[in-house]
């Protein structure tokens, strides 16, 4: 009975410092116009930067880190995580950096539903909308490696660059390596498995060009 008690002190006493590092923190963001709703989730705030005016919804996950179970809001972060001005990361949006940096800039929304991940490096543009459900993984697992396990392969990270002014629609898959130029347009559903030229509209899977947008 003893150590149940003392197991759940310690619990108790860990979430009381959880929530009062982030209390602390979005007192801080407050002072330079940023709105973190008390019921979002940050993990490893360390490697956390916010810009002036941007909101981070309750229910939005924006973890500095590889989101191991035991992972607080004081946890060494494992990459950063740089999200511009007049941004929205809204309820239900992952954003995890998984040893990696993302890089979000001015005036960008990511919508609910959203897996964003940084292992090999995750670049996003000026005033860019990413629609729901949209995912995008600068990762890809190895597994040519005949004899071994998937999981004791090692990953190939290459990184995504997404441009500026870029509409992504809902459900949208980005791979690794992919290159978005910037007024782009990405439609519903797509699977992009290659580089999309600025300006350019493409849709399907594999996505290809189905137009350009007026100049």
């Amino acid at each position: 009975m003893f150590l149940a008690a003392a197991k759940h002190l310690s619990r108790a006493l860990r979430v009381r410092r959880n929530d009062f590092m982030i209390w602390r923190y979005s007192a801080a963001l407050a002072a330079k116009g940023v709105r973190l709703d008390r019921r979002a989730t940050l993990i490893s705030i360390c490697g956390l930067t916010v810009g002036e005016g941007s909101v981070i919804y309750a229910g939005a996950l924006v973890a500095c880190s590889c989101l191991a179970p035991e992972d607080t809001v004081d946890t060494p972060p494992s990459g950063s995580i740089i999200i511009g001005r007049r941004c929205m990361i809204l309820p239900g949006a992952l954003v995890a950096s998984y040893g990696g940096k993302i890089e979000i800039g001015d005036d960008v929304t990511i919508n609910p539903g959203c897996v964003i991940y940084g292992h090999g490096g995750l670049r996003i543009g000026h005033a860019t909308r990413i629609a729901a459900q949209t995912v995008m993984i600068p990762a890809n697992h190895n597994f040519l490696t005949p004899g071994k396990r998937l999981i004791d392969q090692r990953l190939d990270c290459r990184g995504i660059e997404i441009g500026a002014d870029v509409w992504i629609g809902c459900g949208v898959k980005v791979l690794d390596g992919v290159k978005v130029g910037d007024g782009a347009v990405i439609g519903a559903g797509a699977v992009v498995t290659k580089d999309v030229a600025s300006g350019h509209i493409v849709a399907g899977v594999p996505a290809r060009v189905i137009g350009e947008r007026p100049r």
